[in-house]
């Protein structure tokens, strides 16, 4: 794509971010309604290819962990002091070993609340992975787990607390800028903020703003 079409699609989609969080913060009478309604059908076409854009940042590896999880510890305790330690900000984790007991939970987007699973039996951690960033500058430890029990059933989920039996992990760091978590109010989680770059979308001659003739 041209450079010159890319900047437009980049300020386009700008003015619709605009749009989207003015409609949020803008009165709530009929009038503005229609007026928002207008807008968003005017820049349609940009929205749902904003929606469907990936967003990304660009990180190096770092120092790489491996080691054991300490027995009786909770998984995810256990490695948010070690990034604390180490003073990780951004990584991915993977993990192996069986747990005497665990909960897991299942997001329901509906309710926008984590419904609670406890599995109070031994299981085999089948794979458990994640990532660590940063939430309220602190290092935060997001991870799934499949597990299964001694007949091979498999439950799965996000795991909340665990109690080990044994366990192995692999810590790999990446180091970029800062990656962190913060409320989505539109799904209800703490989502990764991904920075982007900020562009005027009426700072070129031609393309539509937000000029306020909408209203």
């Amino acid at each position: 794509m041209p450079a010159q079409d890319e900047l437009r699609r980049r300020r386009l989609q700008q003015a619709v971010r605009q749009i989207v969080r003015l409609r949020e913060l803008g009165p709530k009478t009929p009038r503005w309604g229609r007026a928002w309604k207008r807008l968003l059908w005017r820049y349609q076409g940009v929205l749902k290819e904003e929606k469907q854009m990936i967003r990304a940042q660009e990180f190096k590896t770092g120092r790489s962990f491996v080691g054991r999880l300490p027995e009786d510890g909770d998984i995810t305790a256990a490695l948010t002091s070690f990034c604390r330690e180490k003073e990780i900000h951004t990584g991915w984790i993977t993990a192996i070993g069986t747990v005497r007991w665990a909960v897991l939970g299942f997001f329901d987007q509906e309710t926008q609340a984590y419904q609670r699973i406890p599995i109070e039996q031994e299981m085999e951690i089948v794979s458990c992975q994640g990532n660590v960033s940063l939430k309220g500058g602190d290092p935060f430890v997001h991870l799934h787990a499949i597990l299964s029990d001694k007949e091979g059933k498999a439950y799965a989920g996000h795991l909340f607390e665990s109690e080990v039996f044994v366990g192995e992990f692999w810590l790999q760091e990446l180091q970029g800028p800062v990656l962190q978590r913060k409320e989505d109010p539109q799904t209800g989680l703490s989502l990764w903020e991904i920075l982007e770059s900020r562009l005027d979308p009426s700072a070129e001659p031609g393309l539509p703003g937000l000029s306020g003739k909408e209203f």
